[in-house]
């Protein structure tokens, strides 16, 4: 008995009701004085792992957090030294595997392969129910969740806090013998292997299409805000985050995003223009409002962009994009894109009842020369605007 002393024996070749009941939960645990082992469903090692048993780390340790059938506490198996000592859980990238392919690891005592998937810990008890996978933490990719969780919240992660999690496997616990680090953008692939032979690749962002989903919705969220990548790219350098360059910026601009946000205002405007036709046959007059605005202010502006929008509830109908080269010069532009835009709309079966717009002398000619029977108003905020000096006018003229 003296030579037994100090040893310690593998938990996994027991059953469950092999442990003394009255000890589940506890920092230590016992076996039955009548236990023996029983369970050898395994097969053979690697060799890298028992080449290297005697300098490498503890096996990977296996916890069970299911109640056993006794109703005693949760019972945690382990191949260490303390079988009831529960492998530490981290936000390091782990990867999880059906459980019909299961988890390679090594035991120290027993020749042949150990199954650490949950199937065949909870073959000796009847009431166990196995899970599917083994997820302690969750997974970096939206694929192996079955979803495309682009919603999700973004955290900002200093880089040697993230890569302080890359320095032992999350199979079976070894330090790892070697790592790849590689950049996309705002996306980081860490692809690793550890001493035992298991490797992998982690990414900090899913990837759609071949492409990070991180770098995509950075640049969607600057499009949709109205922002500039120049302010994207300032905030990013104070900070010294990483971010995808300026020709990434506009490649997905023109691919993805003005698609995209074609797509959707072509969509709308055809459920718009639907409500306005039964409305028109229902006996409502049309209401329109038209505002030009150019890409720079005073007379040297090269594109302006004309809109028509619905008075009552500010939905915009139409638009019109006009360069400085087809009106003839850059002040023509606007009363160019809001006879253009009449004459669409009109074209299109709607009678269109009140035109407002600014005061600009040429939309009034056209107004009174090309459309006659309709009636045009002027926006209240140009005739206001024209009147800002006359209370300080009486003032001056009363003293």
């Amino acid at each position: 008995m003296e030579m037994l002393k100090g040893k310690t024996i593998c938990s996994l070749h027991f059953k469950l009701e092999d442990f003394d009941g009255r000890l589940f939960g506890k920092i230590r645990s016992a076996l039955k004085p009548t236990a023996v082992p029983s369970v050898f469903a395994v097969g053979p090692f690697p060799d890298d792992e028992q080449a290297g048993a005697s300098n490498a780390p503890p096996a990977a340790k296996r916890s069970r957090l299911q109640n056993a059938a006794s109703g005693h506490g949760a019972l945690t198996l382990s191949a260490s030294s303390n079988p009831l000592k529960t492998f530490p859980l981290t936000s390091t990238p782990v990867k999880t595997f059906p459980s019909d392919q299961g988890l390679s690891t090594s035991c120290p005592d027993t020749p042949g392969t150990l199954d650490s998937s949950f199937s065949t810990v909870g073959e000796a008890d009847e009431n166990y129910q196995p899970n599917t996978t083994v997820t302690p933490t969750s997974t970096s990719s939206s694929e192996d969740e079955g979803i495309n969780d682009w919603h999700g919240k973004k955290i900002i992660v200093n880089e040697s806090c993230l890569m302080s999690l890359f320095k032992f496997c999350q199979m079976c616990g070894k330090p790892l013998s070697s790592k790849t680090v590689f950049d996309c953008g705002a996306q980081r692939k860490v692809t690793w292997t550890c001493l035992a032979g298991h490797s992998g690749t982690w990414t900090s962002s899913p990837e759609v299409r071949g492409m990070a989903e991180v770098n995509l919705l950075a640049a969607a969220a600057v499009q949709f805000r109205g922002g500039t990548y120049t302010e994207l790219s300032d905030w990013c350098k104070t900070m010294n985050v990483q971010m995808i360059a300026k020709t990434t910026f506009y490649e997905m601009q023109k691919a993805y995003l003005h698609p995209a946000i074609e797509d959707l205002y072509q969509q709308q405007r055809k459920e718009i223009m639907a409500r306005v036709y039964l409305e028109q046959e229902d006996g409502k007059k049309l209401h329109l409002s038209g505002d030009g605005r150019c890409d720079t202010p005073g007379f040297s502006a090269k594109y302006c962009h004309y809109t028509l929008m619905l008075d009552d509830t500010k939905e915009i109908i139409h638009t019109e994009l006009l360069q400085s080269t087809e009106a003839g010069s850059s002040v023509a532009m606007e009363p160019l894109g809001f006879k253009r835009g009449m004459k669409e709309i009109m074209g299109e079966g709607l009678d269109i009842e009140v035109m407002t717009t600014d005061r600009s002398t040429s939309i009034r000619k056209i107004m009174r020369e090309e459309f006659p029977n309709v009636q045009h108003e002027f926006d209240i905020w140009h005739t206001a605007k024209g009147m800002y000096f006359l209370p300080s006018l009486y003032t001056h003229n009363e003293t």
